[in-house]
């Protein structure tokens, strides 16, 4: 054994792991297969023995093990973020497949934590490896193209099983998590640029609602145009093209491309064809060997793995959006949020006088009461202020007064918001009640501020990791009712509606927590201090507020060391409602307006 060799853990062992990167290992002078990581141990000892590895264990057992330098993660898309950012926190440099993040507030904190570490991170494009790449970035160079205009890819194939992680929302598949990558990556690589703008459209299958096919449009710098596509239900194809105003050239296979198959390059000028050779490769090998010299180079490395994993989850953001919002998005649109945020200040403390606080009784209400953060508070108990009643509504508000309103009341248990539908009349119709009278009161010259306090459960709870502008679906009907709420409080001007997810560390109901459910949630009495800042502030929208990502045993255990973990399917069993297998926030928003307004302080 070669001690100069990079010692590589793996965790997952995927078709691309099993095909590509661990027969890469096995051959690699530079790279070695210490340990296979598997949540069956059964299934890690058989990977293990097949590459001649005498070691295995569970995740958890690979990221603890010292010997070991980098990690190769190649489970489904869902856990990239989770146990890269655990890899890197161990001290690990990593490898992982595409998409390392499926959203660019991931894609951020995956490099944050690897430059704080010191360690190195990778996407897993290998293909980019691929010697045919070169050949076409040299007819390039030479001028043998004439002036690029045009760049088209597409990567298509099969409709994938449907039992497969390809088919699973809950996992992150779909056509264009799985497939988009490539081609995108290709006309930045052949471009040598970033785009200006992408517009995307995303069909999504009905029954498994993920992506099955997927089109984009990217205007580069010079007039230059990208066109690709991703396709689940096809033809097989890999491939690109790049004109220019002299010459053509196709790729036979660009993308997945077997270590023992010859390529062909078609190169079409003056009416004619010519066809390009390019001998059997293994693209998989050639990024590993790639990694292992810029690691052992350390401090003296000139490859930007991390900027360039960064400004490709960025495109793939603003193509998302564009799906969603119908419309073109420039890229500078997604940028770093300190260029996003508006100029944020604390108000006079005397602005408001008085406030209403509904839900007062609640668990939430009484923590806000309990900081003291607050002066003049008002919490009407609901015998003495009914929200569905308009009257009762309008007479308060004539005799208190208020300069703004906290609204928490709400029907919070999800169980009895499924299961009596005329809970609406808290959630959406009490809700709107409210936003009537503050608008009548503004109408006589009365501006209220009004804080909203909506939930997590607005987003699908599949994918985690929701910034505020990501698709509103909720995943059930407390989700669906708190949203109802929101449409009605924007169509105030001095609002602020906060997503967001609590609970008490000194009171967990129960013995057992899933290790595979993910939220932000926040101790309660942490977040009066946010809503107490965001009310005395002048911003107006919607944000998320919670903690950092954490399954719920991780998060429970902090504060009740007894409690037993168990599994999503343990604890959703039996329901009448649904929950969020992954719900939680970026909270990059609050974060950065929370340093500035604690900087006008």
């Amino acid at each position: 054994m070669n001690p100069q060799k990079i010692k590589f853990g793996v965790l997952g062992s995927s078709r691309v792991a099993l095909k590509g990167m661990l027969p890469a290992m096995r051959d690699s002078d530079l790279a070695e297969f210490f340990m296979m990581g598997s949540r069956h141990p059964e299934k890690g000892k058989e990977v293990a023995t097949q590459f001649n590895c005498t070691n295995w264990g569970s995740y958890e057992d690979v990221l603890k093990n010292k010997d070991i330098d980098a990690i190769y993660i190649s489970l489904p898309n869902a856990l990239h973020e989770e146990w890269t950012l655990k890899a890197l926190e161990a001290g690990k440099h990593v490898i992982c497949e595409k998409p390392t993040a499926i959203s660019y507030a991931a894609g951020k904190k995956m490099v944050e934590t690897a430059r704080k570490n010191n360690v190195r991170l990778l996407e897993g494009l290998m293909f980019r490896y691929h010697p045919q790449h070169a050949k076409v970035k040299e007819f390039v160079e030479s001028g043998s193209l004439g002036d690029l205009v045009r760049f088209e890819g597409c990567f298509a194939y099969a409709m994938p099983d449907r039992a497969s992680s390809a088919m699973s929302s809950t996992l992150g598949g779909g056509t264009f998590n799985d497939q988009m990558p490539y081609p995108v990556y290709s006309s930045r690589m052949i471009f040598k640029s970033e785009p200006e703008s992408v517009l995307c459209t995303i069909e999504t299958d009905p029954e498994s609602g993920v992506s099955i096919k997927s089109n984009m449009m990217l205007a580069y710098p010079g007039g230059r145009i990208a066109f690709a596509s991703s396709i689940f239900g096809s033809y097989y194809q890999s491939t690109y093209s790049v004109l220019g105003t002299k010459a053509n050239v196709r790729m036979g296979r660009a993308y997945a491309v077997p270590r023992d198959m010859e390529i062909k390059i078609f190169l079409d000028a003056d009416d004619k064809t010519e066809e390009i050779v390019i001998p059997p490769a293994d693209h998989f090998r050639l990024m590993l060997d790639d990694f292992c010299v810029e690691v052992v180079k350390g401090s003296e490395s000139t490859k930007h793995y991390e900027d360039d994993l960064l400004a490709q989850a960025r495109i793939l953001e603003a193509a998302r959006i564009s799906s969603r919002e119908r419309r073109v998005i420039k890229i500078s649109e997604i940028d770093d949020v300190k260029n996003k945020l508006p100029h944020v200040l604390m108000l006079p403390k005397e602005t408001f006088k008085k406030v209403i606080l509904t839900g007062g009784s609640g668990n939430l209400g009484r923590a806000i009461t309990r900081s003291g953060l607050l002066k003049n508070i008002v919490a009407p108990s609901h015998s003495e202020l009914d929200i569905t009643k308009p009257e009762e509504i309008r007479k308060f508000f004539e005799r208190e007064k208020p300069d703004a309103i906290i609204h928490a009341a709400a029907v919070v248990k999800m169980a009895q918001a499924d299961k009596d539908a005329s809970r609406v009349e808290t959630n959406i119709i009490g809700t709107a009640n409210l936003v009537h009278e503050v608008m009548k009161m503004k109408e006589n010259g009365h501006n209220i501020r009004f804080i909203y306090i909506s939930t997590d459960g607005v987003y699908e709870g599949t994918k985690g990791n929701y910034s505020e502008s990501d698709e509103t679906v909720p995943y059930n009907n407390y989700g669906l009712t708190k949203l109802g709420g929101e449409y009605a409080v924007r169509t105030l001007s001095n609002f602020c509606i906060i997503r967001t997810s609590f609970f008490d560390p000194n009171h967990i109901p129960f013995d057992t927590a899933a290790t595979d459910m993910y939220s932000s949630k926040i101790p309660i009495d942490e977040l009066p201090e946010a809503i107490a800042k965001i009310l005395q502030s002048n911003f107006s929208g919607t944000i998320n507020i919670g903690d950092e990502r954490k399954s719920h045993y991780d998060k429970y255990k902090e504060t009740k060391p007894s409690i037993k973990p168990c599994t999503f399917e343990e604890v959703t069993r039996g329901l009448n409602f649904n929950m969020a297998r992954d719900a939680s926030l970026d909270v990059t928003l609050w974060k950065a307006m929370k340093r500035q307004l604690e900087d006008n302080v």
